[in-house]
């Protein structure tokens, strides 16, 4: 439902489906929270549509969609589960990541076969990323006291407990947005928010910082407006959605890691969720500059712009959150539909062609898609419980809240 702030405000922008997968919070590769490794857990619509559709099951369908959200994160709150069998795991590779209605992480083949649960998720816990270099050190954003006025705070730890985790923030955040290692292990990229506004009408900042993964307490400085990001393979460079408050659409944006040579490289429409491919040389992202929401490709550096899907549906489907296979020749992404049968994770070629739906029913709208050899995973920073690793506007753009 799109909401009536003025930061969202556009008339040109593609209706937006109330998404039956509203979340608690979402979180990039980030989530809720639950245990390092793979294997089970301890514990654990509508679109702004055409001029017949009803706003009454809208109303009824997003109250009841809201509800499951809050009942599960209810259930879960004050847990902090982890995986069994083991402390950390390395990610499995060629695995499509993604976060189901219940928050939880998962992941399936590619040809959406062998669905396995990764993550089981919890309502203190927001977004968590994998160290690449040691399957046994994660770091997420973690409150005591989940809700409306949860504060947040970085955490590193072997599996996706606040128990012995080490403290990286001392500075704490409204939300995160997303939470990745850059590939050598050392340094953890985010993107967190602070209130800006009145306490009668908060607003939330976002912005992109840059921490070491081992030191306590850190105070980091923020690089730029952000609400969500991805390092490119080679680490030396970000790739992030940047929406400054005043401005009207997200547009994406790259910079080094230190935060200089800051360039936009996709302004047309709303642009958000980028991702690099594994060799790095390209990038997928969400955009509306066809008319609605698809997904699109471009160079590292932002030439070549072309359209992937091809939904043409008028205001039904929405394409978001998109992940490159390991040798680059496919893309997976989220469809979100009015059916419930063609809702789900699709794949398509990176050239453009035929979509084949791999796994049907609602999820959140973003997947991540791991490397081939388990020496260069990273982790799925953008995998999110509560968050869908990327700022509460986004998900008010597509729909979510």
């Amino acid at each position: 439902m799109r909401t009536t702030s003025p930061l969202l405000s556009r008339d040109k922008r593609p209706p937006v489906l109330a998404l039956t997968l509203l979340a608690v919070f979402v979180g990039m590769l980030g989530c809720g929270g639950g245990g390092g490794g793979g294997g089970g857990s301890s514990s654990s619509a509508s679109a702004t549509a055409t001029a017949s559709a009803s706003a009454t099951a809208t109303a009824t369908a997003s109250a009841s969609a809201t509800a499951t959200a809050t009942a599960t994160a209810t259930a879960t709150a004050g847990t902090t589960s982890e995986t069994t069998g083991s402390t950390g795991s390395s990610l499995p590779s060629n695995r499509i990541f993604f976060v189901d209605s219940a928050l939880d992480v998962k992941h399936v083949a590619p040809d959406g076969t062998d669905e396995q649960l990764f993550v089981d998720m919890s309502a203190n816990f927001k977004t968590f990323g994998q160290d690449p270099t040691n399957e046994n050190k994660v770091a997420f954003g973690y409150t005591n006291a989940p809700g409306s006025n949860a504060d947040y705070v970085i955490y590193a730890n072997s599996t996706v407990s606040a128990s012995g985790a080490t403290r990286l923030t001392q500075t704490s955040f409204k939300d995160i947005g997303s939470i990745m290692f850059t590939p050598d292990g050392t340094q953890i990229v985010f993107t967190g928010a602070t209130q800006v506004g009145t306490s009668s009408e908060p607003q939330y900042r976002y912005r992109l910082y840059v921490i070491s993964s081992t030191t306590a307490n850190q105070s980091p400085v923020a690089l730029d407006d952000a609400d969500d990001a991805f390092v490119a393979p080679t680490g030396n460079k970000i790739v992030y959605t940047n929406w400054p408050i005043g401005t009207s659409s997200p547009r994406i944006k790259i910079c080094n890691l230190d935060g200089s040579g800051g360039t936009i490289i996709a302004n047309t429409g709303d642009n958000f969720m980028p991702q690099y491919n594994k060799s790095g040389d390209m990038i997928s992202f969400t955009s509306s500059q066809s008319g609605q929401y698809e997904v699109w490709k471009m160079t590292s550096a932002g030439a070549s712009k072309t359209q992937v899907t091809d939904v043409n549906s008028g205001v039904a489907d929405r394409c978001f959150g998109s992940s490159w296979s390991p040798d680059g020749s496919e893309i997976a992404f989220t469809r979100v539909t009015l059916n419930g049968s063609t809702t789900g994770i699709y794949t398509v070629p990176a050239a453009g062609g035929t979509e084949s739906i791999i796994r049907s029913g609602s999820v959140q709208p973003f997947v991540f898609w791991s490397p081939e050899a388990p020496g260069a995973i990273r982790s799925p920073s953008n995998l999110g419980s509560g968050s869908l690793s990327t700022s509460k506007r986004i998900q008010q753009l597509m729909g979510i809240k």
